[in-house]
């Protein structure tokens, strides 16, 4: 999961900093394939953040200029995308570019001026407002000015479902108990993404600690108040996390209840998978019973989602009767079946409790540091994420690249024949079919693999995604039981 989380935040960073970079040199990187043929266009993130935080600690000295950039990227940039690095110096300045946002909202003939939506970019098709630039401003590292509350309040009934977002998330992150009916008019908003930004706010603030006590019992009455109801995918993913972390006792009680906890609840998956990250003791024998429930029907969407939840928690009550289910379980037919049931047996033998994490070990004492086996697993998992995300040709692109060999040889290990037969067809577009361990050599050798023929492994990245009768994680979940030695914590 860490790795995945690395990898997507990475690309969100890279894709802003490549789109700035082609567009300040007239449009020279129209696609990932124009990287991979041209290394050199890459820019370097670490140079390009160097440049950020030095422009941002320069224009520290003059509060008139951060104004100036304030009003550019408000009302001048055609889109956040365009002024990605505008967007991100401000991001530095955080509190610094603060005060003139301030005053923009406070000017009421700004209203609307800052209103006006336009789509001005075909690659980025989400309509814009001056008053959404206005708001990444608002929402940088450092919590939004308490007064922001109540400037916004009357950009919280536009017409404008973007805008309706914009305002929702940043009044929600302030965590104010004055702004509780605008919070309350946002979670009843007919779309569900503005419900969904009013419930992050929410979840920003308490991270925050800018909720006090009292309002606490007001905004988990406002978010509990949405279930049954409300079962929408965007919104359904906050409020159980919401409640947990606003009132544990009374929200564990609350989600217990008939009306929540069975099959007929539609949000019932997102519940429990709140009741795994926040480890809430869901009583065996409920589990059991609901486990009786789902499989008596279809296990389509979104029952089958709901056992992969209920089989995950089954395995954390650690009873040696249960272990049968989730071993027979591991071979049915239904994907998230399995996974629940690998999920269930992780918990079961406490790996996460038991063994060291391998991720932590790479990030402190590098990658020559794990055992064969964490080295084999970490290979696979960082080749499977980079597949599903972009392919093979980012993977050999990325560092992720550099243990080709230890994914290749961990494939081997863990029985995943098909999967290796397919890395092995990809290695023969390389030099001696190996690619080199040195990503600046392996760029330069993929660059010429891609010149010859763009997307060289389409084929292969298609039968990956398609090969369902090897299940990975299943065989990953068996090689790491049986190669516990020297893991331990």
């Amino acid at each position: 999961m860490k790795t995945t989380i690395w990898i997507i935040v990475t690309l969100i960073i890279a894709t802003g900093v490549v789109f700035w970079w082609s567009r300040s040199r007239k449009g020279r990187i129209d696609s990932f394939w124009d990287v991979v043929k041209n290394p050199g266009l890459m820019p370097d993130l670490d140079a390009y953040a160097k440049k950020v935080s030095d422009e941002a600690e320069e224009l520290r000295k003059s509060p008139e200029e951060i104004a100036k950039l304030v009003d550019y990227f408000v009302f001048e940039a055609t889109s956040s995308r365009d002024a990605w690095t505008e967007q991100r110096i401000l991001r530095e300045l955080a509190t610094d570019a603060h005060p003139r946002a301030i005053e923009i909202l406070r000017d009421p003939l700004m209203k609307e001026k800052l209103s006006v939506l336009t789509t001005p970019d075909p690659d980025w098709p989400l309509p814009e407002a001056p008053f959404n630039r206005l708001c990444i401003i608002l929402d940088s590292d450092a919590p939004p000015p308490y007064e922001a509350a109540e400037l916004l309040v009357p950009f919280a009934t536009s017409d404008s479902d973007e805008i309706k977002k914009s305002a929702a998330l940043i009044i929600g992150s302030i965590g104010r108990a004055e702004s509780l009916p605008h919070i309350k008019l946002a979670l009843s908003d007919s779309d569900e993404y503005v419900r969904s930004f009013a419930l992050m706010g929410l979840e920003r603030a308490i991270t925050g600690n800018r909720v006090d006590e009292k309002a606490k019992s007001l905004f988990f009455e406002a978010v509990a108040s949405m279930w049954p109801q409300d079962t929408a995918h965007a919104v359904s993913n906050h409020i159980a996390p919401l409640l947990l972390r606003l009132d544990r006792d009374r929200a564990i009680q609350r989600m217990m209840r008939d009306d929540l906890f069975g099959p007929e609840f539609h949000a019932l998956a997102n519940m429990l998978e709140a009741f795994e990250k926040y480890d809430v003791e869901v009583p065996r024998l409920k589990l059991l019973y609901l486990i009786e429930q789902l499989r008596q029907g279809p296990l389509e969407y979104p029952r089958d989602n709901m056992l992969e939840e209920t089989l995950a928690l089954l395995g954390k009550c650690r009873r040696s009767e249960d272990l049968v289910i989730l071993e027979r379980l591991l071979d049915h037919e239904n994907e998230d079946v399995v996974m629940g049931a690998i999920r269930g047996l992780y918990h079961y033998h406490r790996l996460a409790e038991t063994t060291r994490d391998p991720w932590e070990i790479i990030n402190g004492k590098g990658w020559t540091a794990l055992t064969p086996a964490e080295r084999h697993i970490c290979a696979i998992k960082s080749l499977d994420n980079e597949i599903h995300n972009g392919g093979f040709a980012q993977y050999y692109f990325n560092s992720s690249g550099d243990h080709w060999a230890d994914a290749l040889a961990g494939l081997d290990s863990i029985g995943a024949v098909k999967h290796r037969e397919l890395v092995l067809l990809t290695l023969k577009r390389f030099p001696d079919a190996a690619p080199a361990d040195e990503g600046s050599i392996r760029s330069g050798q993929l660059s010429k693999i891609v010149r010859k023929q763009e997307d060289p492994f389409n084929e292969q990245d298609s039968a990956w995604y398609k090969l369902k009768e090897e299940n990975l994680d299943k065989l990953m979940l068996r090689y790491e039981l049986a190669n516990l030695q020297g893991r331990q914590k």
